[in-house]
């Protein structure tokens, strides 16, 4: 995950800042042009036919996955 959060970071999509609760933690917040491609992503996921072209109802599906990954984390980990 770190490598993925430096990769947004230096490229422009997401801003990262000490936590002044914990200094041990780092926020990460997704910023205006990290917003875009996102949106911009999804678009592409949904008119994909080799990604999700199978898939009747994407953001169900989506929801669906956010559940479980949700459930499978460990407790002890931040949502």
């Amino acid at each position: 995950m770190s490598r993925t959060i430096e990769r947004l970071d230096r490229t422009g999509h997401v801003q990262r800042a000490a936590d002044r609760r914990d200094r041990r933690r780092i926020l990460v917040a997704i910023n205006d042009e990290g917003v875009t491609a996102l949106a911009a992503a999804r678009r592409e996921e949904r008119r994909s036919e080799l990604l999700l072209g199978a898939v009747d109802d994407y953001d169900h599906l989506r929801h669906q996955l956010i559940t479980l990954i949700t459930v499978a984390a460990p407790p002890d980990a931040a949502p």
